[in-house]
């Protein structure tokens, strides 16, 4: 624009050699000065009104390509470049698009966008309009921007406002306690719904008096004490009292109705910009259900409580009775279920109560007690269900739910198999009694029909209550159980001692004569001998007379010591049992001991052979020599006895640290694998099992005293055999100290 002005003088002058008609113009000088003056004028007016219609200018060409611009920083960098450069990248796509449409249609458009002013952009209104030639076509375009920034951030404020107070009303709305908002004077100017609902005034709070309100509604203390006025919430807050944490206030309500809540109220005070009290909300939590919840459970906690307590005084005759003299079960079981059930009547306060044990097999229900108002109504529970079956009296989805440990509740008037005809409790609650996994009984309840229904507490005590009589009969159960088997256990400690008491008086009694037996019989063979001697050179008539009178004498010498044998088993099993049984512990040579019994046992069967496999040196130990002696002559006996004649055994002695093992091998029939761990009772003897060589005199008594007396040498036993392989009998013994050895 500035170059087209620049260039009217020159056209001007051009003019100013010109006529008019062929006659020159005086006066063009004159013309062409007043126009130019009036276009400078008119050019000023127009960037005046353009610096103060907006806060930036650009003037672009037809194409967008930035002509001159005003208050832009850094103009000159932008002359020749595309105006959408001045916008922020972000909103480029949407400019162009704008601009687009404009070019298209020749039209001024309108758009917001971010343009960089002052080192940072800032939110900008751009209204652009074209320029035309005298031809019609665009020349070029005016664009004029209005920084509105701070408008728009008002606008978003003002926003933020709206929203949050639409948050703040609905929140006040949703609040499910009563929010009471008052001035100054105590009047109520704003309430919630639920604060309505809770004081059943609806709108009308707004068009009483404080007096009026105040004359509608009381509150009560926890002592049941009437609150005065003064105390009231609102006056509390109204003279700056904040009612949160401990100052909460808890009360109970009544109110124009006669109807009365229970209210847990909180509050604070509001205040102005100078600090001072302008009105005050109050919280009103209704709390009535659960108070009545609370009241309900701490009445059941009681009731189960109560009855623990007096269950474990339930008297029964168990402890008076004497030793070995048993009450039947069914009677104590009756005798616990009437006690329970009068219990149940009274801590539950119900019209009747009962008991029926279930057979597991048969699915049979037996009545064993009921407590009912009258001794009729009794006789008639008991003759319903004395003896019936659980599905006479119940359907299929209740005998399941009894199952799975749940509570049934009843209408009687649905039940023809049970009682209710002219009686009060018409609503029968009954709740399985199950110990572990299985149902073993249920316990009935029985409500007034005057009372309300069933409340899930008193279903869930009853629940409990019968988890508790079920234990208590189970413990009953037991406990009878128990007697018997003590009784049982006490009458068997009374045989075994008698029969150790027989056993050491027996063996005592038998020992002596035969040790006088056996005296005189060794002593007439020493006789015998000598005469033999003396004889040997008169007639050998008289010699094998002589013979034929020393055997039987050998024979009865060889029983009697088997009978010795035997008795000394007696009396140490005698022993053992009374636990007298004395060992006289010493160093000794493990290897001494086990040569010098299996040499005796070569002298008494030479016929055998004993194979003796043992280290060279001495194996010390700390023992009872005679007692160790023992177990190996035991172990020897039984491994001649129960082998072949002609086949070997095999004695050996070793040092396994940290002890000394001694075992002895035969080739007998062997002993099958499940009558291992019996052998060592006391009089066990295996079955099937024959002796193959001497006699089968036996108590099963030697191999439980060798068990006894390795054991008290802190040793150990074993047996390593099976069927057709022979057998292996072992026992370890640990080694003496070092300092033993000396």
């Amino acid at each position: 624009m500035e170059q087209d002005l620049q260039h009217a003088p020159d056209q001007m002058g051009d003019v100013a050699n010109t006529s008019v008609n062929g006659a020159p113009v005086a006066s063009a000088e004159k013309i062409v000065s007043q126009s130019q003056r009036e276009v400078e004028a008119a050019s000023e007016r127009f960037r005046s009104i353009v610096e103060a219609a907006g806060d930036m200018l650009w003037i672009t060409s037809s194409t967008g390509v930035i002509l001159e611009e005003r208050s832009l920083p850094g103009s000159n960098d932008l002359k020749g470049k595309s105006f959408l450069e001045l916008f922020r990248p972000a909103d480029r796509e949407k400019v162009a698009t704008i601009w687009q449409d404009a070019l298209a249609h020749g039209r001024a458009y309108e758009l917001e966008g971010h343009v960089q002013h002052g080192g940072e952009y800032c939110l900008f209104l751009v209204r652009g309009a074209p320029v035309r030639g005298v031809d019609g076509h665009i020349r070029e375009w005016v664009n004029i921007g209005f920084d509105i920034t701070h408008t728009q951030q008002m606008r978003d404020s003002e926003r933020q406002l709206r929203e949050h107070v639409s948050r703040q009303e609905a929140v006040f709305k949703a609040i499910t306690a009563g929010v009471f908002v008052g001035d100054r004077e105590g009047k109520i100017i704003q309430t919630n719904p639920m604060a309505d609902t809770l004081f059943a005034m609806q709108e009308r709070w707004h068009n009483i008096t404080v007096e009026e309100r105040n004359g509608l509604f009381q509150f009560y203390d926890e002592n049941d004490q009437l609150i005065a006025l003064d105390q009231w919430p609102m006056q509390r807050l109204l003279r700056g009292e904040v009612l949160v944490g401990q100052n909460v206030l808890e009360t109970l309500m009544t109110g124009p109705g006669g109807e009365s809540r229970d209210l847990y109220i909180t509050g604070a005070p509001i205040r102005d910009e100078q600090n001072q009290i302008a009105g005050a909300v109050v919280v009103f939590h209704d709390v009535t259900e659960r108070r009545q919840l609370q009241r309900r459970i701490q009445k059941a906690l009681d009731s189960l409580l109560t009855l623990a307590e007096l269950l474990v005084r339930i008297p029964t005759k168990l402890a008076t009775q004497p030793v070995g003299e048993v009450m039947d079960l069914s009677t104590i079981i009756s005798a616990v279920g009437q006690h329970l059930s009068t219990l149940i009547c009274r801590v539950l306060e119900s019209e009747c109560a009962g008991i029926a044990l279930l057979d597991s097999e048969t699915s049979q229900m037996q009545l064993i007690a009921i407590d009912a108002p009258t001794s009729e109504d009794v006789a008639m529970w008991r003759e319903a269900i004395q003896v019936s079956l659980l599905a006479e009296h119940f359907n299929g989805e209740a005998i399941s739910r009894l199952y799975t440990n749940k509570v049934v509740t009843c209408d009687l008037a649905s039940m023809p198999t049970l009682p209710h005809e002219d009686h009060s409790h018409k609503i029968l609650l009954v709740a399985p009694m199950i110990i572990g996994d299985h149902l073993i009984g249920v316990l009935g309840l029985g409500k007034k029909l005057s009372d309300d229904a069933y409340t899930h507490e008193e279903i869930l005590l009853l629940k409990a209550v019968a988890k508790l009589a079920g234990l208590m009969i189970e413990r009953e159960r037991l406990q009878y159980e128990w007697t018997r088997t003590y009784a049982n256990e006490r009458a068997l400690l009374e045989t075994n001692r008698r029969f150790d008491a027989f056993l050491s008086l027996a063996s005592h009694e038998l020992r002596s004569p035969l040790t006088t037996i056996l005296g005189n019989i060794q002593l007439a063979q020493r006789r015998l001998r000598t005469l033999r001697r003396q004889a040997s050179e008169q007639l050998e008539s008289l010699d094998s007379k002589l013979e034929r009178v020393h055997q039987p004498l050998e024979y009865a010498v060889h029983r009697g010591n088997v009978q010795m044998r035997m008795i000394g088993d007696l009396l140490d099993v005698s022993r053992i049992q009374a636990n007298k049984l004395e060992l006289r512990m010493r160093p000794c040579d493990l290897a001494a001991i086990v040569r010098q019994t299996v040499e005796d046992q070569r002298q008494v069967n030479p016929e055998r052979t004993i194979s003796l496999i043992g280290p060279g040196e001495a194996v010390l130990i700390i023992a009872d020599r005679d007692r160790i002696g023992q177990v190996v002559h035991n172990y020897l006996t039984n491994a001649l006895k129960y082998s072949p004649r002609d086949s070997p055994i095999i004695v050996r002695v070793a040092v396994e640290e940290p002890g000394a093992r001694v075992s002895v091998s035969d080739k007998g029939p062997g002993i099958p694998a499940e009558e291992h761990e019996h052998v060592w009772d006391r009089f066990y003897r295996v079955k099937g099992i024959e002796v193959q060589s001497g006699y089968d005199i036996s108590l099963g008594l030697g191999l439980h005293i060798c068990n006894t007396i390795i054991e008290r040498h802190h040793g150990q036993v074993g047996l390593e055999s099976a069927s057709g392989r022979g057998s292996t009998f072992w026992f370890t013994l640990p080694l003496a100290p070092q300092t033993w050895g000396g």
